[in-house]
């Protein structure tokens, strides 16, 4: 499945973008330098969600192809990190809001014979790997080595609760993700365990948590 002509777009802008990053590593100055090469003016500040992560969102209307979109993007993307490190995992974190579009997203992205994963097999030669987080939990075919030496992707959905900490990743079960899944994401673990906690510490069971630790060296 080829990219339409707007859909091809959007990934020559995200190239650009990284481009001006890389010339510009201060992400303020980068996206006010990004708008201003285009004769852009009366942008909003930079909205700097997490810090020293670029934030970048491509709107697209609906049935516009917005998988296949986030699909294309991330060769570009770990084409400009592996620039700055080569040795960088190729880690990915898919965030979905639903256990619908999870278990959708999850299936299509591990079909071979789904356009999707079609073309994650093209431009990364065949190196992929999707993941669901029971899978992370479980072990089944991930390690430090496999991850280093493929394409790793983990589909997980994410919600919002009042009172507990906004924004954070959860999966359907309502159970918060640990640390290290984040730490791994950025590259910086050399081993981990990934262990669930409960929202409420109520409801946490010391037997049941596994425990683990980042293996990051001082």
């Amino acid at each position: 499945m080829e990219l339409k002509t707007y859909q091809s777009q959007v990934i020559q802008d995200l190239r650009q973008y990284l481009a001006t990053l890389a010339d510009t590593p201060h992400l303020e100055n980068a996206f006010r330098d990004y708008w201003a090469e285009r004769g852009v003016t009366g942008m909003p500040a930079y909205k700097n969600t997490i810090p020293g992560v670029p934030h970048v969102c491509a709107k697209v209307p609906t049935a516009g192809g917005k998988t296949y979109i986030a699909v294309n993007a991330l060769q570009p993307i770990f084409d400009a990190l592996s620039a700055i490190n080569p040795q960088r995992p190729k880690f990915v974190v898919w965030l979905v809001p639903s256990l619908t579009i999870l278990e959708q997203t999850a299936r299509n992205l591990s079909n071979p014979d789904h356009p999707y994963h079609k073309r994650l097999s093209q431009l990364f030669k065949g190196r992929v790997a999707i993941y669901e987080k029971k899978d992370l939990l479980m072990g089944a075919g991930f390690s430090p080595d496999t991850v280093a030496d493929q394409v790793s992707i983990v589909v997980m959905s994410f919600r919002q609760s009042p009172g507990k900490e906004q924004g954070r990743p959860q999966d359907f079960s309502g159970e918060w993700l640990s640390g290290p899944i984040h730490e791994r994401a950025k590259g910086g673990c050399s081993g981990f365990t990934p262990r669930p906690r409960p929202v409420r510490p109520d409801q946490r069971d010391p037997d049941l948590e596994t425990r683990g630790d980042c293996g990051r060296k001082p």
